[in-house]
């Protein structure tokens, strides 16, 4: 090759290396899209219509963004591709199903792509007072169309308040006894806020009438006590039986002394109405330390089994009928402090499975302990410390206490004038009572009716003001105490005294009869003898002192056929002009 062609032949590969190489600038690397997580709240009754919120995402590049929804809460919600959060069409969030959603949002720049967590906080939107946690809230059952309730209120105190009937309307009011009429039957939440110082459903009689009784069956919960300042609540929820508790919170006691008849219900004649209670409640940690009175507080509610025995009641003065008929009540009431307490009345009467210990309660200021215990068939606790001194009337306080047989030996019952029935039906109950100074009962009618096992010695016993001794001893099935020393003689009623009482006989010849103005069935079918029925009756009929007139009863009895008897039988009947009903047989006697 000469010189010449090899010189072109180097230009020509040099010429082609250099036009191989690409000499162009590299392109320059794609910045991803930047987001993070994101909040947002929303009221729970925004539309879809509304937008929730902007996802926020920034971009290097200045890349246009693209947002999308790659995780998702049940399809609530959708996203523009600009970023604009709302909810899907349709949907709608709901405070009291969810509070709170977590959804992912995607965000692409056309090459790359960031998540980010969204999360939507849900407000709760108040539709209605009885959301409101200062409200008082109720619960009633309407019946029917056109069906009207009334709230009680107490006319001792002045109103003001809002009130919210749950059916749309509400109102601001002042006047007592507000009321509604609702156009549809359904379950109504009455909601209050304000000043509203006291409800009392149980004085609703007057007012509605005849009506009365549909409204208290309508209300059927307390669903919140909230912030009400209350003054009183007696009859509260008073023959109210459908009431059930659903509050979590407690009533506002500061300010109140009366619950008497709170939650009573019972029978009212004038009404034909009879009916008791289904209410039962956690009340332990209510805080009643300035009550002064819970008379019938829980009459009649016998489903009530709630532990009271932390309440601090040592202000209360008056509890008189504050268990009666509670059925179901058991609470340990050991430590509560009564010392207070002047009423005990009928305060577990009937209340039938009550058997607390009572052994350390402070009575010392009770005056009135009548059918205290009445038909509480399970007490038995031990009374034996307490004092009695201030008691006057213990009428009826332990009638059908069939368990009862506690030690009272020692009570001083020296002011106690009325023990009418006291023991009446106690079956059990035979504790030595014979150093009882009775010296002021006046009544002692029925005291051992059906005492089945009373049979003790309180022939010393100072009954000269008794003047009503009617059905003492019925049916006594025991008793044979020698009472022939009594002082009888201010005593004008002995109807049916010893009638059917079959282990009784004795001379009684020595009572002084003065005042003695009815014995019906005195004696009938007892278990006195011949001998002793001879006796009392030759005495009596021979006293100067012995009252004319009186009918007389000794049914199925005997007296002896000797002239002594014979005569003192004849001048009661004629002379005295008693009126026997059934003449007696006459038998020998020895």
């Amino acid at each position: 090759m000469n010189t010449k062609n090899l010189f072109y032949t180097i230009i020509l590969i040099g010429l082609l290396w250099s036009c191989g190489k690409d000499e162009s600038p590299e392109p320059a690397k794609n910045n991803a899209p930047k987001t993070e997580a994101q909040t947002f709240t929303v009221a729970e009754d925004i539309s879809d219509a509304i937008t929730i919120g902007t996802v926020k995402a920034t971009d290097a590049d200045q890349d246009e963004l693209t947002f999308s929804i790659s995780t998702n809460d049940n399809n609530l919600f959708e996203i523009s591709n600009s970023g604009s959060l709302s909810l899907a069409s349709g949907k709608s969030l709901d405070f009291s199903v969810k509070a709170q959603h977590q959804i992912v949002v995607s965000v692409t720049d056309g090459q790359d792509q960031k998540e980010a967590d969204i999360t939507i906080k849900v407000e709760n939107v108040i539709e209605s007072l009885a959301e409101e946690p200062d409200s008082f809230v109720t619960l009633w059952n309407i019946p029917e169309s056109n069906f009207e309730i009334m709230v009680g209120t107490n006319m001792d105190y002045e109103y003001n308040y809002t009130i919210d009937w749950g059916d749309g309307v509400q109102e601001n009011l002042t006047t007592q006894n507000p009321s509604h009429i609702y156009s549809q039957p359904g379950i109504y939440k009455v909601a209050i806020q304000g000043n509203f110082p006291a409800i009392s459903m149980g004085t609703l009689n007057p007012y509605l009438q005849s009506q009365v009784i549909n409204v208290w069956e309508s209300l059927v919960g307390i669903e919140q006590w909230g912030s009400i300042e209350w003054k009183s609540l007696k009859y509260a929820f008073a023959f109210c039986p459908n009431l059930e508790y659903h509050a979590e919170d407690v009533p506002d006691l500061q300010n109140v002394q009366d619950l008497s008849g709170m939650f009573l219900t019972g029978n009212l004649v004038e009404l034909d109405y009879n009916q008791q209670s289904v209410f039962n409640a956690d009340l332990s940690n209510w805080d009643v330390s300035n009550i002064t009175n819970m008379s019938a507080m829980f009459a009649n509610a016998r489903e009530f089994t709630s532990d009271l025995s932390n309440w601090d009641v040592s202000n209360v003065t008056d509890m008189s009928g504050m268990f009666g008929d509670a059925m179901s009540f058991n609470s340990d009431l050991s430590k509560w402090d009564v010392s207070k307490v002047t009423d005990m009345s009928g305060m577990f009467r009937r209340a039938e499975v009550f058997n607390s210990d009572l052994s350390d309660w402070n009575v010392s200021n009770v005056t009135n302990m009548a059918s205290m215990f009445f038909g509480a068939t399970s007490f038995n606790a031990d009374l034996s410390s307490w004092k009695v001194d201030n008691v006057i009337d213990m009428s009826w306080m332990f009638t059908q206490a069939e368990s009862f047989n506690s030690d009272i030996s020692n009570w001083n019952v020296v002011n106690v004038t009325n023990m009418n029935s006291m023991f009446s039906n106690a079956i059990l109950f035979n504790a030595n009572i014979s150093n009882w100074e009775v010296d002021n009962v006046t009544d002692m009618g029925s005291m051992f009716a059906n005492a089945q096992s009373f049979n003790a010695d309180i022939g010393g016993w100072n009954v000269g003001n008794v003047t009503d001794m009617q059905g003492m001893f019925a049916y006594a099935q025991s008793f044979n105490a020698d009472i022939g020393g009594w002082d009888v003689s201010q005593v004008d009623d002995m109807t049916i005294m010893f009638l059917e009482a079959p282990k009784f006989d004795q001379d009684l010849e020595n009572w002084n009869l003065e005042s003695l103005k009815f014995a019906f069935g005195m004696f009938n079918n007892s278990g006195i003898s011949p001998v002793n029925l001879s006796t009392t009756i030759i005495g009596w009929a021979n006293n100067p002192s012995t009252s004319t007139d009186v009918p007389f009863g000794i049914d199925g009895l005997s007296i002896c056929d000797t002239n002594e008897s014979l005569d003192a039988y004849t001048k009661l009947k004629e002379n005295l002009q008693w009126e026997v009903a059934n003449d007696p047989n006459f038998v020998a006697c020895q």
